[in-house]
């Protein structure tokens, strides 16, 4: 490990945050029982669909957990396995989040930590494990998986010898319960006060609004706890945001690198000679569900180019996330976080696009 910090021994505690939901199963000597099952994997669509088919479960479930039944939910996840995979059930002993099963290798201590089992296992009113969502779901005896909760701030546990043999860590090191990425990233960033609004433009494209109680505005919404104890985030996580780009980048451009393009998409006039692109390029779950929605270019004429298309693409996502701010007050600042915040042409298209005033910071990673 080369850090600067490290090297000079001022590292003096550390925290973790990591992608939510999913599933880390491991057995009792704390070895994966499979591999881990991804918030992105949307094997359990079907047991979706069919328990969002069921009168009122949905509402009475999202009443207690604040989120709507969806294939990434952890809940889902481990209905899916009970159904297609019972033996990997049988075999585990307990249930991490990634952060969680990091930190556990750091330190040896098994924790759950609220702000990532709260997006779809706790009842958010008390901050504890729902009962009643397991029941509900046909999961109950997963109970015994879920390990003790702890705050984001809460001390989990201290750096072991072994670790520090292998990482340069100094023994003893406190490691704390660490947080949810896009409720770290909101810390992060400074989205702390009631009404702030951010946008992590990376995988999901996900935009939170910061709020201190669980008043739904939006029917399309989810909450899941700020990672200030106390507070929560209104959360609208498409599906896809990046990796619009990405296929965008490897069919229109000879160049891997979004920054590199900016010149060739400066050059293209707002509005991209009226092409339009709609983002779902793997399905949609925010601001709306359709698992089989498809990505696709409107209003393509013989005058379009490659470089009409590309910024089409940024335009869209930029549509996207002012689509998830539809039903909040308008203007205000805007808080942009991740890798897609590097570019100044596209915190241009979003500012315009949301019709706010975009903040960032000068820090490449602001939770890692």
């Amino acid at each position: 490990m080369n850090s600067p910090l490290l090297r000079q021994n001022k590292i003096r505690s550390i925290g973790i945050t990591g992608q939510g939901e999913g599933v880390w199963l491991v057995d009792k000597q704390g070895r994966p029982v499979r591999n881990a099952i991804l918030w992105s994997d949307t094997r359990s669509a079907a047991l979706v669909e069919y328990f969002k088919q069921q009168p009122g479960l949905e509402e009475q479930l999202f009443a207690i957990s604040g989120t709507p039944l969806l294939p990434c939910n952890s809940s889902m996840i481990l209905r899916w396995l009970q159904q297609y995979e019972p033996e990997t059930l049988v075999q585990a002993d307990c249930f991490f989040f990634a952060k969680d099963w990091i930190r556990y290798q750091l330190t040896g201590e098994s924790w759950l930590e609220i702000s990532d089992t709260g997006t779809s296992l706790l009842d958010l009113q008390c901050g504890e494990l729902s009962n009643e969502v397991l029941s509900q779901l046909g999961i109950t005896h997963t109970a015994q998986l879920f390990l003790p909760l702890l705050p984001s701030a809460a001390i989990a546990g201290h750096i072991t010898t072994q670790i520090a043999q292998i990482t340069g860590l100094e023994v003893g090191i406190p490691v704390c319960a660490g947080a949810l990425d896009v409720s770290a990233t909101a810390l992060g960033i400074g989205a702390v006060n009631h009404g702030d609004v951010y946008t992590i433009l990376g995988t999901t494209c996900c935009t939170g609004i910061v709020c201190h109680d669980l008043k739904r505005i939006n029917w399309q919404t989810r909450f899941v706890p700020h990672a200030l104890s106390g507070n929560y985030v209104n959360l609208f996580a498409l599906q896809s945001g990046t990796p619009n780009i990405d296929w965008a980048l490897s069919q229109l451009t000879d160049s891997k690198d979004f920054l590199q393009t900016s010149s060739q998409l400066e050059a293209v006039p707002a509005g991209c000679g009226g092409v339009f692109y709609q983002p779902y390029i793997n399905g949609e779950r925010a601001p709306f569900y359709s698992p089989s929605a498809r990505a696709g270019f409107f209003g393509i004429s013989q005058h379009t180019t490659d470089s009409h298309l590309l910024r089409a693409v940024f335009e869209g996502l930029a549509y996207a996330i002012t689509d998830s701010l539809a039903d909040y007050p308008a203007g205000g600042r805007l808080y942009l976080a991740g890798g897609g915040a590097a570019s100044s042409l596209w915190l241009q298209i979003i500012a315009d696009r949301t019709g706010r005033e975009v903040v960032t910071r000068q820090v490449k990673e602001l939770v890692i």
